[in-house]
């Protein structure tokens, strides 16, 4: 009887540790999917962002562009400027040829 006692013992043991490891089996490939589709995810995420950070690239690049033409026409039109205001005071002014200067 003691045998047999033991024997069922031993046996709910095994079942015990057999049982307590399926279980843990069990939660960690739960816990893994969960994982890869959060990993998943985050990769749509990324791939995302990656995107719209070339987009915004394009456009800075374009506004990069457009303030250097900006400045340079700016810079162009204050030269312009300066020589309509020599013009006025008669500085750079050319005369056609055979026209005589009145003083």
């Amino acid at each position: 009887m003691e045998g047999n006692i033991e024997l069922v013992i031993k046996l709910a043991e095994l079942f015990a540790l057999i049982g307590g490891g399926g279980i843990f089996i069990f939660k960690m490939g739960r816990a893994v999917s969960k994982f890869e589709e959060v990993g998943k995810n985050q990769h749509e995420d990324i791939s995302e962002i990656k995107s719209e950070m070339k987009a915004m690239t394009k456009i800075m690049t374009k506004q990069a562009l457009i303030d250097e033409r900006i400045a340079a026409l700016s810079s162009r039109i204050t030269l312009l400027d300066k020589s309509v205001d020599e013009l006025r005071h008669g500085e750079g002014f050319i005369y056609p040829l055979g026209s005589k200067l009145t003083p």
